[in-house]
């Protein structure tokens, strides 16, 4: 630890006294939001060999073990489905979910053809597509899973209104996003708390029943139903 680090450590420890934190950022976290979530961006992300040790981190299976957990909770069936992960990045969430499940047909979407290639390879049964949220969609499912993508959006509400579009009858979409309470990362756009994360799907389901929730303390849900029977 360098002379500066240690006096900066001790600025932090009196400050703290106080109840009140600060944080220090390195140059490489300055991040403009908006242009790190730009197609160009994410497809340079998925690229870098260094992010693969990411897709099967400890970090990323609890996260989707825990949210497995919460369908199961609800006793939903995914079986025998047609299942589309919107955003589905490396494929590692529908990796997880086949474990659980056996859907009738696998989709995945991503905006970035990179990250296709990769879940190409890791899931090759799964039937993948370039795709942009801000377009209206030409297909349709029984499950939807967008996880942790509204956050990236500066259209989050078009975002959601596309992904119902690709609802069928009786069909369910399931989203989740970072929590705001505890999320501080710069590179996202939207940070919602589990209360305005409630009144933004409330506001934009159309009438829908919805379901909304945490997942442990890191990330916020919404189950949406569309019930017709």
């Amino acid at each position: 630890m360098t002379n500066l680090e240690r006096t900066l450590k001790k600025i932090r420890k009196f400050i703290n006294r106080f109840g009140v934190d600060i944080n220090l950022l390195k140059r490489e976290d300055i991040i403009d939001p908006i242009a790190y979530n730009s197609v160009e961006s994410a497809d340079k992300y998925w690229k870098s060999v260094k992010n693969k040790q990411i897709w099967d981190s400890a970090e990323y299976k609890e996260f989707y073990t825990l949210l497995i957990d919460e369908l199961v909770q609800r006793n939903l069936d995914l079986n025998s489905k047609e299942w589309a992960d919107v955003g589905c990045g490396s494929g590692t969430l529908l990796i997880y979910l086949k474990e659980k499940y056996k859907p009738q047909s696998i989709w995945g979407f991503e905006v970035a053809q990179s990250a296709l290639d990769i879940t190409a390879e890791r899931l090759p049964e799964a039937r993948l597509k370039v795709y942009n949220l801000y377009e209206t969609p030409s297909e349709q499912f029984d499950v939807i899973f967008c996880t942790e993508v509204l956050e990236h959006l500066l259209h989050p509400d078009l975002a959601i209104q596309n992904l119902q579009k690709r609802m069928r009858a009786n069909s369910t979409l399931i989203i989740t996003v970072p929590n705001g309470r505890v999320d501080t990362w710069n590179g996202h756009i939207n940070f919602w708390s589990p209360e305005s994360w409630a009144v933004f799907i409330e506001k934009n389901v159309n009438g829908k029943v919805f379901e909304t929730g945490k997942i442990d303390k890191r990330a916020l849900f919404a189950i949406i139903s569309n019930k017709t029977e």
